[in-house]
């Protein structure tokens, strides 16, 4: 069983603090960071990947491809 670790940053006000509490995380053990705000953009994403190399799920991407999915229920992609 895997712990959940925790780091708050917020992308609308700390955005720029988000390398650092992956690497925080990382020092704690973490194999895989969500970034769980819609707020939190691909260019925080490059940034946590450029501070630590782990990979990284972008909330808006997960919505995004859910939503797609249920659009194109059916169709070919």
């Amino acid at each position: 069983m895997k712990n959940v670790l925790v780091e708050a940053v917020s992308p609308y006000t700390e955005a720029d603090k988000v390398p650092e509490a992956a690497k925080r995380l990382k020092d704690k053990g973490a194999d895989m960071i969500v970034l769980d705000c819609i707020g939190y953009s691909e260019a925080m994403k490059q940034a946590l990947h450029e501070a630590v190399d782990i990979p990284a799920i972008l909330g808006r991407t997960v919505a995004a491809r859910f939503i797609a999915e249920l659009y194109n229920e059916g169709k070919e992609l």
